[in-house]
Order: structure tokens, then sequence, then C-alpha cells
């Protein structure tokens, strides 16, 4: 919800509070996306491989993974990414971030 508001400091002050209390998939997939909207590209990559090497078909691991590599502008990698995620479950919004990329 912080983030649909534009506010990600709060999302990441909420995510981290909830991580605190325990850590879950779903939370740190979440702070991978705060981290990757405002340029922490690192940190998110990080996040978002340590789940997905327990789950490797995460949609929401892969879909965050996916965006991480095409802001880095390694679209062959992103493409792939995406694929996996389409693979797991159809999504207008994943079709239409592939469709974006340049071609490989």
């Amino acid at each position: 919800q912080w983030l649909l508001r534009n506010q990600p400091d709060k999302a990441r002050q909420s995510l981290q509070a909830s991580l605190a209390k325990g850590v879950t998939e779903e939370a740190r997939i979440e702070l991978a996306r705060v981290d990757a909207l405002t340029g922490n590209l690192d940190a998110a990559r990080d996040q978002v491989k340590s789940v997905l090497a327990t789950k490797p078909d995460n949609f929401e691991a892969l879909a965050v993974f996916a965006y991480i590599e095409t802001r880095l502008q390694d679209y062959s990698v992103a493409a792939e990414l995406y694929r996996r995620a389409l693979a797991v479950q159809d999504s207008p919004a994943i079709r239409a971030a592939l469709a974006k990329l340049p071609p490989q």
C-alpha cells in the first residue's frame, strides 16, 4: 500500500518491522521491490536470489528479478526471467514488460 502511495521509505519501514517478527518470502520479495524501485539494485537482487534459491518458481520473485535486470540493461537475462515468470503464471503486465525489451 505504501508503494502505491509513492512512499517507499514507509514501505521499507513496514517491511523491516514485519521481517523483525519473522522472515517470510513475501516480505523479502516486497523489500526487494522497494529496493529496486529506489535504485538499490544490488540489495534487491540479493533478496530475490535468496527466495529463488529455495523457491525457483516464485512468480513474484521472478518478476522483480526481471525488473532488476531490465534496470541493469541486461535484457537477455531479463527476457529469460520474464519468460520463466510467464511459465508459472500468465500476466498481461509481464507480457507487456517482455514486449518492451529491446530485441535480443
